[in-house]
């Protein structure tokens, strides 16, 4: 009689799994943590003034206990980041912020707000991953140009991956010519 009562136990057990992080939206507003939801005006462009920034991301699904972690920077500076923080998620939440804020106007810049979600330990670990762009005292048109430069700098960087991978692939292949005629 005991072990018909453990088998159901067991099986309820062995069914319960922890669901892998899914980003569903990441967005800055301007605003801090206590800002209500309702306040919040996701954008992509700031003034310099705007001293007082928020990421949001929501999550279609993320297990309790999951970490998520934000990195501010700027992508084309070399830089440390300005700012990394990491939270825990509890109680069923599916939305995290964080705060990026200065005592002083910003510069004209492009940022990021990269976001890394994870449960689990290494060699298990569920993640996820996204980011965003964003600008602070740029016009349009600078930051048109700045998606037109990133872009020629991004192809460029392909072609370069893709000349090295052909490169390595030939002297693979002449490499194990050697070794053959050597036999």
């Amino acid at each position: 009689m005991r072990l018909l009562f453990l088998i159901p136990l067991l099986i309820l057990t062995a069914c319960k799994s922890v669901e892998q992080p899914v980003i569903q939206f990441i967005g800055i507003s301007e605003g801090t943590l206590a800002t209500t939801s309702n306040d919040l005006e996701f954008m992509q462009s700031f003034e310099a003034t705007s001293r007082d920034l928020v990421g949001v991301v929501a999550f279609s699904a993320i297990a309790d206990g999951s970490t998520v972690q934000a990195t501010w920077f700027s992508p084309d500076d070399r830089s440390m980041p300005m700012g990394r923080t990491s939270i825990q998620t509890a109680s069923g939440s599916k939305v995290a912020r964080f705060t990026l804020s200065s005592q002083e106007d910003w510069e004209s810049s492009p940022f990021m707000l990269d976001i890394r979600a994870w449960h689990g330990e290494e060699e298990s670990r569920l993640t996820a991953s996204g980011s965003v762009h964003f600008f602070t005292g740029m016009t349009d048109e600078e930051i048109m140009s700045y998606y037109e430069e990133r872009r020629a700098w991004d192809d460029q960087k392909e072609k370069q991956r893709q000349e090295q991978e052909k490169t390595e692939q030939e002297n693979a292949g002449t490499g194990a010519t050697v070794v053959d005629s050597e036999l």
